[in-house]
């Protein structure tokens, strides 16, 4: 069993792969935050009768930033999600990167608007925080020349990601059937959210657009079908972690139903797409590559 538990967390591996999946991790985080985060900006013009601390802020009865100082961080964690993108001095900008966003989420979250979706993206940036990831793909290795030898200290950090990932989705599967039973994938509930998307106009107006939701909406059968795949996929995500088998059925197809949000829904929890990179093998992926490049080169 020790054995086992060695082998999961701490088999050898080189930094390449933790240090692609942190340099697609922060670029998209900075590229979402600037582009596509409608709200973050502007939670702390909210009169302060909405204020209700989370834990880690709750010693300030009242916003302890004002909307132009809010305005303020939030530019400074884009920028500093672009610099651990790039891997610039990450060792503190990844670190950095963690403090500010954990401050951001918590002051958005004190707001009354907390969703497992921020939450999950401040445990993910903590698990860089704590990890090597600046030594592969990183501006840093350029300078310090890094030869990248294997270690334990690069596996760790993704097969963390991936427990987490998996809980996240998995304890949403379970609060689906512990707050309304069988009902949830029997009743009429995927219809109902399929239509209220429909008319849901203050996000993403692609689903709006394209009409798949209404349309979606008129075939019960198909709804309750589907929010049986969605219980069952959100559910297996937990044990991927330890099936290769597994990880290659349900990963591609939760990233797919995640996806399949934007054309049927105005909220798709764009930012999530963000935690899927942990699960792709990147030293593989870029070996392909450059082989298909030799052999174009021949």
């Amino acid at each position: 069993m020790i054995k086992k538990w060695n082998n999961f967390w701490f088999t050898p591996s080189t930094p390449l792969n933790l240090g692609v999946t942190r340099a697609l991790f922060f670029l998209f985080i900075f590229q979402y935050s600037l582009f596509f985060d409608q709200f973050s900006r502007t939670w702390s013009g909210l009169p302060s009768e909405f204020w209700e601390p989370v834990f880690l802020i709750s010693f300030f009865e009242k916003p302890p930033l004002n909307p132009d100082q809010y305005l303020g961080l939030f530019y400074l964690f884009a920028g500093f999600c672009l610099l651990a993108g790039i891997g610039l001095a990450s060792n503190i900008t990844v670190k950095l990167t963690a403090l500010l966003g954990t401050l951001l989420y918590a002051v958005r979250v004190s707001y009354t608007e907390g969703s497992h979706d921020n939450l999950v993206i401040v445990v993910f940036l903590w698990i860089f925080a704590f990890s090597r990831c600046g030594d592969g793909f990183s501006l840093d290795q350029k300078v310090k020349k890094s030869p990248g030898t294997k270690s334990g200290d690069y596996t760790w950090p993704i097969k963390l990601m991936w427990l987490m990932f998996g809980a996240v989705y998995f304890s949403a599967a379970c609060s689906k059937i512990q707050n309304a039973g069988m009902a949830w994938i029997w009743g009429d509930t995927l219809k109902n959210y399929l239509l209220f998307s429909h008319y849901k106009t203050d996000l993403d107006t692609l689903g709006l657009k394209l009409g798949l939701a209404k349309w979606m909406a008129q075939f019960t059968l198909l709804c309750r079908v589907g929010g049986l795949f969605t219980v069952i996929i959100e559910g297996m995500t937990l044990f991927c972690s330890f099936s290769k088998r597994l990880r290659h059925i349900f990963i591609p197809l939760i990233f797919f139903w995640h996806v399949g949000f934007h054309f049927t829904s105005s909220n798709g929890f764009f930012n999530m797409i963000a935690i899927y990179f942990c699960w792709v093998n990147w030293e593989f992926v870029l070996s392909q590559l450059s082989f298909k490049k030799l052999n174009k080169a021949v």
